[in-house]
């Protein structure tokens, strides 16, 4: 079986082959079924994701992405909004991220003054 997803790591540029059925499995998984010699069990995006989150992203690398797709799903324009959809899902993505962040770091300001209350107080003890 041949992988789904391929990644050319040259520093900084990664090129990324997908092979996928539909347009749709850009962002979703497909239904695993295991009587079938399936290819993609898995969403591009989930796969360059965490690709991505293995590497060191000091300089972030340029992203070069080649769906590999059956004629019958190729039409006119396509590239266009494969592209538009993923920067609208990176947008998304990126919001999501940086408000878990942002409630993490309140919510650890916030439990700062009773982790230091606890530790004097365990020094004090000992």
């Amino acid at each position: 079986m041949a992988s789904a997803t391929t990644f050319v790591d040259q520093g900084d540029e990664v090129a990324v082959t997908a092979i996928v059925e539909t347009m749709q499995q850009l962002f979703e998984a497909p239904e695993l079924d295991p009587f079938t010699d399936q290819v993609r069990t898995t969403a591009v995006v989930d796969d360059i994701i965490d690709f991505l989150h293995a590497r060191r992203l000091r300089r972030p690398p340029q992203v070069t992405l080649t769906l590999l797709l059956p004629a019958a799903e190729v039409r006119d324009g396509l590239a266009q909004e494969a592209a538009a959809a993923l920067r609208r899902y990176a947008v998304h993505h990126l919001a999501e991220a940086k408000q878990a962040l942002a409630i993490s770091t309140f919510e650890g300001r916030a439990r700062l003054p009773w982790g230091i209350v606890i530790a004097v107080a365990a020094i004090a003890v000992a």
